[in-house]
Parts: C-alpha cells; structure tokens; sequence
C-alpha cells in the first residue's frame, strides 16, 4: 500500500474508533444517570404498607381493614337501637379486668400546613379507664386524652388542633388510638379523621351551655337541705319550695273500701290532712280514659280496678286537695289502664287511628280533662303527658311516634293554662342513657315540655350518683326542669336495696324513713331538680271482696279483657301496700309520727 493511502486509512481507523468510544461512553453515562434516577425514584417512593390516605376511619368496611391492632378488648359494630349514630364503629368493653387495646395506620398526607387529628367517642359515665388520640409525622407528634362520661347514644368529638403538627403532601402520617381500660369499662369510638386544623370546630374544654330561663335563688323556709328555689321561665317555681309530693291515686277506691287513715295520736284523720301538716304540698293522680269493661254501667264494680282511676276519680281528688290547700299534678297515661316501659295499650275508643289521629285526640281529651278539673279552683301545678313513656304509648312504639302524641298533647297543655309546667316521663336510669337518649329526639321533634322527670325505685333503678348524671345531662344540655316523678321504700316484707347498695338498709319503719331521707337530701343536689313524688304511700291491702266492688287492688278480675298478657284471672290487691306510709291498721310510719318532711323543708318560716 502506498505511503498516502495508508495514511487515509490508519485516519480512517482512528475516525471510527473515537466514534465508537464516544457512542459507547454516551451510552454508559445515560445508563449511570438513569440508575442515578431509579435510585432516586426508590428513596421518594412510599412504603408499600402505607396507605396513600387515612382509609377506614369511619369503619364502615365492618372491620379493621387498613389498620393494625393490638388487644382482645374491640371490635367493629353497628347499634340499630342508637338514635345519634348508626353506621358502624368501634366498641371497647373491659368486662372482668382491667385491659388495653391500641389501633395504628400509617398514610400519606394529601394536605400541607398545619394539621390535626380527631374522633368522636361515647361511652359509660363512671369510665374509669382513659384512651388517647395521637398523631405524627417527621419526628413529632401531638396528643390528646379524652374518657366517655355522658352513656350510650351521646358522642363527644376531641382533636389535636390545640397542639398542630406541620406537615407537607406526601409527608408519612401516623395515628394511633390507645386505651387502658378498667375493668367494667366500655365506649365507642368512630370517624377518626386527618385535616387542617382550620377545619375543626372550636370546641371548648368544659364548655357549659347557659339557658336564660333557669335562676337560682328564691324563699327556701328554714329546714335542713338547702334549696335556693328556681324561676323558670320568669316565674319563682312552687313560690320557691321545693315540691314535697305524693301519688294518691288510689284514694278514693280506698276509702270506699273501708279503710281509715289516723293521725299520730290513733285518732281517724282524712288523708288529706295528715298530708297537708306533714308538709306535702303537691298531689299527683293517675288518669285513664276509659278503665272499664265494654258494655255495663261506668262503675267500680265493672272497673279494671287499680284504683279504677278515670277523670271523675281525679276531679274528686282535685276537690280534696283544693280543701287541704294543696296542688294538683294530673298524670295522663292515653290508655284506658297501668302504662308503664312494658305496655301502652291503646285506648279503647282509639283502636284503629293513626297516630296522628291518635295524637289530635290525645290533645282533645287533655283538654277536657283540664277543664273539668280546673272548674275545682285547685290549682294544677304540674301536668304529665304520659308516664314511664320508654317504649309505649296509646298502642305506639318508638320515641319518634311517642313524639308526634306528647306534641299535641303538650300544646293542649299549653293553650289551657303557659302557667302549667308540662312534664316528660320516663324511667330504668340504671340502663345506659335510657334518659338522655330520649331527650334528643322529643327536642329534634319540638316537644314543647318544661321537665324531664324519671322514676327512681332503689331496688330496681341504680345508684343515686347515677340518676343524678342521667338528669343533669338533661339539665345541662336542654335547659330543662328535672323532678323524681316516682320514688318508694319497704317499711316491711323483703323488698329492699340492701342486695346492691349499701347506703340502704334492710325493710323496716326505720329503713323507709332512712331511705326516703337520703332520696330528698339527695335529689335537692341534683342540676334543675324541683321535687319529688312518693307512689302511693296510702295504698294498703283492703280486704279482698273489695278489690272488684271498689277497684281497691291493682287489677280486677274483668282487667284481662283489656290486657290478656298482663292482667291475671282474679282481682289481686295492691302491690306496694309494703312501701305505706301507714300500717294495715292505718296507724301513721315514722315517716309522718317524725314530720320528716316539714324537718328537711320548712316551708313556714317567718320569710314567707
């Protein structure tokens, strides 16, 4: 090969030698960079086991989908009795020991800023135990403490937004709800949510609803509880006393049985006076609408007995009062016999309506019977539509229906006499929140009422710490009026509270004094409470031919055509003769022989 031409050729070499190393250092360098991105890529990337937002915070998948769990203590469920929330949540329950439980979720934040966590809870109000919300994210965190203390059917929400955390979108988000229950324990939890603190609620630690309606202070005698007396609605309650009532319902077929009453020296004495100088100051009477058998004449012998207990009953009990100087507190149960949380049996004349129907005549006879009882001059203090209303009334179920009838019912109460104090009846404050849980919906419904009264029977219904929680949320959260609208104690037999609580003593004279002592001093310490109403302390066990020919037991023997579930073959006499504040020979208990009432409240004091 010439000179020249080797020349070109060894460039030519050289040329395409530079290009190859050039393409394949290009090459090289793009794969470096991108591997420099893959790695990139992979430290920006989220753990696959964080969830690219908060999932299942309102638990509807019905289980712990997205979330971790520790503890045997919870469970995702659904309450079809609850009237606040439905859907479902988690419950926590500590049944025999002390126990914990935490659930925890990981997620990408989809918000900057500053930020917080919340959840709503329920639970009991003697939650002993304490649970704990908390939140974090890039090395801080943010908590809050929060324990149910208002009972089932009433949720509370908390969050961390006192204490934000900042976070930017894509920021790991950690949450966890932890708790250290006691045993005996439980509550619910649900909606746990993540957003900008801007976007929660300001709520207040111990905020406290104020109702312009309700003052304390007025004449509260010279006795021993103190009471300060409440003017509701501009107007000094009972003229400042507290109300020292009783359920005498059964009255009148009583002293057609025979029975005497007598005074302190043995000496026969009308009730109504005996009651008068002990210091009550209110009557409260059952009404029925119709409480006898179809087709023979409205008498005590054809009656359901019970005291038998129509408006003519009332009117005559009325009239008695009016003489001994004493109120009046009609108790209207729309039923033709005993309503109460297990039975509400429609009236008779009312089968068939629906209950809008029944509601309307609800509203017509509660004027009637006001009527008729106002032409007595007596002077109605108080007037319930209907009693123990858990469950039933007029043949209805459900507060939702109990609230169209007490409605109407109501404003017929209100269009009579706005002086009257219209009161709600419910009872079982041992069952969780079976007293606040009416409240909402009679309020949803526009229930226009003054109190929210309740039963309270120590041998069924709890302690007194826990009635007091039930109607002072009442009191707190609706600004209402609260009263114990039944109460009793055994002066003998074996029915008493001795099983459950021991601030109660076994059946005797001595016990029921006690026992109706300790009720009085405590009710006054309860928020709005404005009286109490002992059942029937002059009901007594009449001698057996009367329990028909009078209506003197608690049932006759034609009451099971009206209630064939209930109502027994035979008339039976009375079931609370035990709980009298008079032996089987009329002589008086040391309730009345002591004047415990006019010793707790005196109402006449020099002030008055």
């Amino acid at each position: 090969m010439k000179k020249g031409k080797r020349l070109l050729y060894v460039l030519f070499v050289l040329a395409i030698s530079i290009c190859l190393f050039g393409c394949s250092t290009k090459k090289s360098k793009n794969k470096k960079k991108e591997k420099q991105n893959e790695t990139t890529t992979e430290t920006t990337t989220i753990n696959e086991n964080v969830n690219p937002e908060l999932a299942n915070g309102d638990f509807e998948t019905k289980d712990f989908s997205s979330w971790e769990t520790t503890g045997s203590i919870i469970h995702v469920q659904n309450d079809d009795w609850a009237s606040v929330n439905k859907t479902y949540f988690v419950k926590m329950s500590a049944d025999k020991s002390d126990d914990s439980f935490s659930i925890t979720q990981q997620f990408a934040s989809g918000i900057s800023g500053n930020c917080a966590a919340g959840i709503d809870y329920e639970g009991s109000a003697t939650f002993a135990g304490e649970c704990e919300l908390i939140v974090e994210a890039n090395g801080s965190s943010s908590s809050v403490k929060f324990k149910p203390s208002k009972d089932w059917d009433v949720w509370e929400s908390i969050n961390t937004s006192k204490t934000p955390i900042e976070v930017k979108e894509g920021d790991v988000i950690t949450i966890t709800v932890k708790g250290d229950l006691k045993a005996g324990d439980w509550g619910d939890f649900d909606n746990i949510v993540f957003k900008s603190c801007d976007d929660f609620e300001v709520v207040e630690e111990n905020e406290t609803k104020t109702f312009d309606n309700i003052k304390y202070g007025g004449a509260t005698g010279s006795g021993t509880i103190k009471y300060e007396g409440i003017t509701f609605n501009g107007n000094l309650v009972n003229d400042g006393d507290f109300i020292k009532g009783v359920d005498i319902s059964s009255i009148i077929s009583v002293e057609n049985s025979g029975f005497v009453f007598k005074d302190a020296n043995g000496n026969s004495k009308d009730l109504f006076k005996i009651l008068a100088d002990a210091g009550i100051n209110c009557v409260r009477v059952r009404i029925w609408n119709d409480p006898y058998k179809q087709g023979p004449p409205k008498s005590a012998i054809n009656s359901y007995g019970g005291g038998v207990c129509d408006l003519n009953y009332a009117v005559k009990i009325a009239e008695r009062c009016k003489e001994a100087g004493i109120s009046f507190y009609p108790d209207f149960h729309y039923s033709d016999w005993w309503s109460d949380p297990g039975r509400s049996i429609c009236p008779k004349a009312w089968e068939g309506l629906s209950v809008e129907e029944k509601a309307k005549k609800a509203a017509e006879f509660t004027t009637e019977a006001l009527e008729k009882i106002g032409e007595t001059k007596v002077k109605i203090l108080i007037a319930s539509v209907g009693n123990e209303t858990n469950n039933f009334m007029a043949g209805e179920t459900g507060i939702d229906n109990i609230a169209v009838i007490m409605k109407d019912a109501a404003k017929a109460i209100r269009d009579y006499d706005k002086n009257i104090l219209i009161a709600v009846h419910f009872t079982n404050p041992e069952k969780t929140n079976y007293l606040g849980s009416y409240a909402k919906p009679l309020d949803e419904a526009g229930v226009d009422y003054d109190i929210f009264a309740s039963s309270y029977y120590p041998f069924w219904h709890g302690t007194l710490d826990n009635l007091k929680s039930k109607l002072d949320l009442v009191a707190n959260e609706y600004g209402k009026l609260t009263m114990i609208a039944e109460y009793s104690y055994s002066y003998m037999g074996s029915q008493d509270a001795t099983s459950t609580q021991k601030e109660y003593k076994e059946a005797s004279p001595e016990a029921q004094y006690s026992a109706i002592k300790l009720i009085n001093e405590f009710s006054a310490g309860i928020n709005n409470c404005i009286g109490t109403f002992y059942w029937e302390p002059a009901w007594p066990l009449t001698e057996q031919s009367t329990w028909d020919e009078y209506g003197s037991g608690w049932t006759s023997s034609v009451a099971k055509e009206y209630d064939p579930n209930t109502a027994p073959d035979k008339a039976q006499g009375s079931a609370c003769y035990e709980q009298s504040w008079f032996d089987q020979n009329g002589n008086q208990n040391l309730v009345l022989t002591k004047d415990l009432f006019n010793e707790l409240w005196n109402d006449n004091s020099e002030e008055k």
